[in-house]
Order: C-alpha cells, then sequence, then structure tokens
C-alpha cells in the first residue's frame, strides 16, 4: 500500500473517532421548559407584588406630599390677596378672580379623575358578582344585567348602544340560566372579537420591530409603547376611557394579573435547544425572541380585556394565543395580512 492511501486511511479513521466522541447536540424535554417557566412565572409575581406594595406605599405618600404643597399654595394665595388689597383693590380683585377659576379648574380635574376611578371599581364589583352568578344563577341575576347595561348606553360605539338595548328588552323573557350566556354571546363577543383584532395588531407589531432590532433597550421601550396604547384602545372598546389615575389604576391591575413577563428569556436562553415539531426550533435566534415579545404583549393584551370586561370571561385563550403565534410567525416570515 502506498503511503499516501495510508495516511489517507489514518485521517479518516481519526475524523470518524472524533464524530463518534463528539457530544450529540442537547435536547431540551418540553417539560424542563414548562418547569423553568412556572418558575419564571412564580419570580414574575413575587416581583409584580413587591412593586405593587411599593406603588401603593408611594402613592399615599405622593398625595400627602401634594396636600401639603396644596395647602402651602392656597395659605400663599390668602397672603399676597390681603396685600394687595391694601394697596390695588382692582389688581387684588384681578388676582382673586384667576385663583379662583384656577381652582375650578382644578376641582374639574380631580372629579372628573375620581369618577374614572369609580368607573374602573364599579367594573370590578360587576366582574366579582358576575362571576358568582356564572356559577349559581339566581333572580339577582336580572338586576345585576341592568347595572351592566346601563354602563353601555352611553357607548361612542351606536352598535353596542343597539344591542345593548335590544338585550335589555329581552331580558323578562329570559330564564335566569339565561341571562348571561346572552349577554356573552350578544353583546360581549363582538367587543371580544375587537379587542383581539387589537391584540393581533399591536402584537404583531412587536414581533416583527424586536425581530430585527438588536438592542435589548429598544425592545423593552417598543414593548412598553406598543402595550400601552393597546390597553387604552381595549379600554376603550368595552366603553372604559382612561383618565391619568385610571389608567395607573388599570395598568396595575394588568400587570398583577400577567404572569408571563420572563418568558422572552427563557425562549432566547432555549432556542437554540428546542427542537422536533416546534416552530421556533425553525427559526433564528432574533426571530425567535421577536416572536416571544409578540406573545409577551398578546398577554397584557388578555390581561387588559380581562380587567375591564365586566363579565368574567368564561372560554379559554389557549387557543387564541396558539392561533397568534402562527399569525406573528406569518406577519416576520410571509409578511401575511391577518384580516379576520
Amino acid at each position: 500500500m502506498k503511503p499516501g492511501k495510508i495516511d489517507d486511511t489514518a485521517l479518516l479513521i481519526e475524523e470518524e473517532l472524533r464524530e463518534e466522541m463528539a457530544p450529540a447536540p442537547r435536547r431540551v424535554a418540553s417539560g424542563e421548559i414548562e418547569e423553568e417557566i412556572d418558575e419564571a412565572q412564580k419570580r414574575t409575581k413575587s416581583t409584580l407584588s413587591k412593586i405593587v406594595g411599593f406603588l401603593q406605599r408611594g402613592g399615599v405618600i405622593v398625595s400627602l406630599f401634594f396636600a401639603v404643597v396644596l395647602f402651602g399654595m392656597l395659605y400663599d394665595a390668602y397672603l399676597t390677596a390681603s396685600s394687595m388689597l391694601q394697596q390695588s383693590p382692582l389688581l387684588a380683585t384681578l388676582y382673586i378672580i384667576l385663583i379662583l377659576t384656577l381652582g375650578i379648574l382644578l376641582v374639574s380635574m380631580i372629579t372628573g379623575e375620581y369618577l374614572g376611578y369609580r368607573k374602573l371599581r364599579r367594573i370590578e364589583n360587576l366582574q366579582d358578582e358576575g362571576r358568582e352568578l356564572q356559577k349559581h344563577p339566581s333572580k339577582e341575576v336580572r338586576r345585576y344585567a341592568k347595572k351592566l347595561l346601563h354602563l353601555y348606553r352611553t357607548h361612542s360605539d351606536p352598535s353596542v348602544v343597539m344591542r345593548a338595548e335590544k338585550v335589555e328588552k329581552e331580558l323578562e323573557s329570559l330564564l335566569d340560566s339565561e341571562v348571561i350566556p346572552r349577554l356573552e354571546e350578544y353583546l360581549f363577543k363582538p367587543m371580544d372579537e375587537a379587542a383581539k383584532r387589537c391584540i393581533v395588531k399591536y402584537a404583531s407589531q412587536t414581533a416583527v420591530s424586536t425581530a430585527i432590532s438588536p438592542v435589548a433597550l429598544i425592545d423593552a421601550f417598543l414593548i412598553l409603547s406598543r402595550s400601552y396604547v393597546m390597553i387604552n384602545e381595549i379600554a376603550k372598546i368595552y366603553g372604559y376611557r382612561p383618565n391619568f389615575v385610571g389608567e395607573m389604576v388599570l395598568l396595575k391591575r394588568v400587570f398583577v394579573n400577567l404572569a408571563f413577563a420572563s418568558i422572552t428569556d427563557i425562549l432566547a436562553h432555549h432556542s437554540h435547544d428546542i427542537v422536533g415539531s416546534t416552530l421556533l426550533s425553525k427559526i433564528s435566534l432574533y426571530s425567535a425572541q421577536g416572536v416571544a415579545n409578540g406573545i409577551l404583549t398578546a398577554r397584557v393584551g388578555l390581561s387588559a380585556l380581562v380587567a375591564c370586561r365586566p363579565i368574567p370571561a368564561s372560554e379559554q385563550n389557549q387557543g387564541f394565543l396558539k392561533n397568534l403565534t402562527k399569525i406573528i410567525i406569518d406577519r416576520i416570515f410571509l409578511n401575511k395580512q391577518y384580516d379576520k
């Protein structure tokens, strides 16, 4: 045998041995990922509860601070007006009129904030009452339905007002067990569909934007900005127009319900290990992060839906999330349009 052939044979044997000794690609079982997701959700819930507690304590401190500042401003205005009355009654009169005008505007703003907060609290109370009536229908369901329908007499969408009036006329002819299903099917189903279209829109925007962005800070800004606009749109769909205080309360409720904040890190960590039939095993790391960010935005939207819907949603949203994942991937790779 020629020396050259011996060398080639030796090299082939060495390569085969190297391939046999090389570690096989690590496969991550779905159970391992689910366990890590559960742990991340627990950490997120704990962190969110601490943040909410801090914000509540901070809100009390800020309220006291503004109360002291307001008292100081009123006292200073009183001293200034007293001094001006002695020097120039005309200027003092104009000053007092200006102060009264500003005071009326301030009282009007505070009243509007309080009414918005009361409306959100009313929705919370309706949710608690509706949850009990879903389990145990009784004659109280008609009184509950009338209170709920009263909220939609001034809705900005005329079709919602029309459906609410029609359901109110049908109340007396419905059985106790039929009232809430009728509200669900005829009044809230169109709103749910509109809210989910809104969620698809902003989740897809977030997914596509963050898939092409290599900077985590930009990703965070895009997620927060899209989520904020989406939450306000969903609130308007359900007839709630949040003001500043209402927005803060609504945001607190949304993020308390949200237990998905660490999923992006998990998917990014495992995206190169997940193999088999999963969708994320077929796409790049940045695209996988875009999909995860889109799903995160969708979870924020679903939490807003739950927070704004007067009747607790009886259906599961897992099927919606699965379909949404396919829609997001289509948007990233095939640029398909969602028009349902």
